[in-house]
């Protein structure tokens, strides 16, 4: 399984996780042609060679080529929650043939070669994460998207020894607290229990779901105005010397999701 953060950030979110028999997507917040250049440069790819498109909310920074991908890619299906189709429909105008859509059923699809189970996860708009695994070699990706609050013990319990995990580590809390540029709003949204993890969060929820099977993570949707992947990086470092957890971590590839820039774990 080779897992690739095409971009992350709030300009623009894509993810493929490639299987030994799919190239699937997880959100698609850059241009249909921007997509298409990134999975070619690095992967040698198009979007003639994804199979599923899995959305995790409408947020525009994880939605931005979808209808274009929609209209133009006839053959890509779709993993959407009906919670978070629903609220395309009605907030986006975006309607997906029902022949285009794979069905959700207890909030799990299980496939020939993957099997997948979609969690909510806490924002303020409906939104899931998704739990990928390829049924050939048994690994499997678990995907936390944007998330303001803890995740439950069930949850935990589903993704807990992951080979790859992508968790969210949006800020820095002193840094978004003291940020002059934004406004009381803005901050209220985004540190409350419906907005985004903050680093510290993002390196206890690293602890609960690693184990001994978990070969990488990655750290993403890092805000630009309040946070660094140096900051990032310098706080989980220095929680794994103050919690003594280095051990947990020495077998893992921990990597940081860049906006502009691809970064990936795995093989």
């Amino acid at each position: 399984m080779l897992v690739s953060f095409l971009a992350s950030g709030s300009k623009g979110n894509v993810t493929l996780v490639q299987t030994n028999n799919n190239n699937i997507l997880i959100d698609v917040g850059l241009s249909m042609k921007r997509i298409n250049e990134r999975l070619l440069v690095y992967h040698g790819i198009d979007l003639e060679d994804v199979s599923v498109v899995c959305i995790t909310h409408r947020h525009g920074d994880h939605i931005q080529g979808l209808v274009p991908i929609i209209n133009k890619y006839e053959h890509i299906k779709f993993i959407i929650h009906p919670k978070v189709l629903e609220d395309l429909l009605k907030e986006k105008k975006i309607r997906i043939p029902k022949d285009r859509l794979i069905e959700v059923n207890r909030n799990q699809i299980v496939g020939n070669s993957i099997s997948v189970k979609l969690f909510e996860l806490k924002h303020d708009v409906p939104c899931f994460g998704f739990h990928i695994t390829d049924k050939v070699d048994g690994e499997s990706y678990g995907h936390i998207s944007d998330n303001g609050g803890w995740i439950p013990e069930d949850i935990i319990a589903m993704l807990e020894g992951a080979s790859y995990l992508g968790i969210e580590s949006n800020h820095d809390l002193t840094m978004q607290i003291l940020d002059k540029k934004r406004d009381s709003l803005l901050k209220r949204r985004v540190l409350g229990g419906w907005g985004h993890t903050h680093n510290v969060v993002a390196f206890r929820l690293a602890v609960k779901l690693t184990t001994n099977n978990t070969k990488g993570i990655i750290f993403h949707h890092l805000s630009e105005e309040c946070n660094t992947i140096e900051l990032a990086s310098r706080t989980h470092d220095e929680l794994m010397t103050i919690w003594g957890e280095r051990t947990r971590f020495k077998h893992v590839n921990i990597q940081y999701a860049k906006q502009n820039e691809v970064v990936s774990i795995g093989e």
